[in-house]
């Protein structure tokens, strides 16, 4: 796990760590950092020299969680309430200590990858068959289509699910490409389609930039610099040019709008206006090189770290 530049140097000089394999990352409040794994979930504090120490996690929340763990959320309208999902649905009520356990085989549901809340008691859940939406009023969970014929194959596979609130936009990273839609109509059972990026690659993660552009990453074919509404490739990062490995993963901006991402050979930082990639890795003090998608933490204030996880 990697904490910012300025940090690699110490880290480099601590123990190592028994390998852990990160997956979703999420600050919960300003110092203290959940973390699943596929060693069950850990809890992580960030103390005032900004260094992160693992905290113990409460037995009832870490047998709930599981051990294979990709993705979690806290429920906004259930205090004490969170999901934790890979492909099970596990449900944590922390005021009665219940825990509840669902299989998702029944829907074909090997995988979920990502939790977003919607608004009020819609939830979209993105898996490696297609989108679903929870709804926490009757607990149901039911298939999202978003397209029908040859189209749909571009709906399996969601990746991650980008969702504004406020304009009610969404994106979703598929394994084969992008889908650009809407929920204006507030009927989350039916999105609105606006673009079908049929790019054929596994996408990520995407970003939009201040100039309205679009960087996209994706699994094994570097990442894209696009225009944005005509999906032009402006540039085209990959192996030999800028980057050491073709499979790039999550995207954060930094206070000085510079884009980070991780791979699964180093973490890059671009900075937009000069066109220019930086690259750290071991020498700067990162102990694994290989990172992990979802596996990043962005905080609310610009003061604290962004926090990346890896396979180790």
């Amino acid at each position: 796990m990697t904490t910012g530049p300025a940090k690699f140097r110490t880290v480099l000089n601590e123990p190592q760590s028994p390998g852990i394999s990160f997956r979703k990352l999420q600050y919960i409040d300003d110092s203290t950092i959940w973390a699943a794994s596929y060693s069950g979930l850990f809890e992580l504090e960030l103390n005032e020299q900004k260094k992160i120490i693992p905290q113990e996690v409460d037995s009832d929340k870490e047998n709930c969680a599981g051990r294979f763990i990709h993705t979690f959320k806290m429920s906004p309208n259930k205090e004490g309430v969170t999901y934790f999902s890979m492909n099970e649905w596990r449900v944590l009520n922390k005021e009665n200590l219940e825990c509840k356990v669902s299989s998702l085989g029944d829907l074909g549901i090997i995988e979920v990858w990502d939790i977003v809340h919607l608004w009020d008691e819609y939830f979209y859940i993105a898996t490696d068959v297609g989108l679903y939406l929870f709804s926490e009023s009757d607990e149901s969970i039911s298939f999202v289509n978003i397209m029908t014929g040859e189209d749909q194959e571009f709906t399996r596979n969601i990746n991650r699910v980008h969702f504004n609130q406020n304009t009610k936009d969404l994106i979703l990273c598929t394994g084969n490409g992008l889908i650009f839609a809407d929920l204006k109509s507030e009927d989350p059972h039916v999105p609105v389609l606006n673009n079908l990026i049929k790019a054929r690659r596994n996408v990520n993660d995407c970003i939009f930039l201040d100039d309205g552009t679009l960087m996209v990453s994706t699994w094994d074919d570097g990442m894209y610099w696009l225009s944005f509404p005509d999906f032009k490739v402006l540039r085209h990062f990959h192996v030999g040019y800028a980057i050491a490995s073709n499979s790039t993963h999550n995207f954060s901006r930094d206070s000085r709008g510079r884009i980070w991402f991780s791979s699964n050979h180093g973490l890059y930082i671009l900075d937009t206006s000069l066109e220019v990639v930086r690259k750290f890795n071991a020498l700067n003090g990162i102990k694994e090189l290989e990172f992990n998608h979802l596996a990043l933490a962005v905080p609310n204030q610009n003061s604290k770290p962004t926090v990346y996880g890896g396979i180790n």
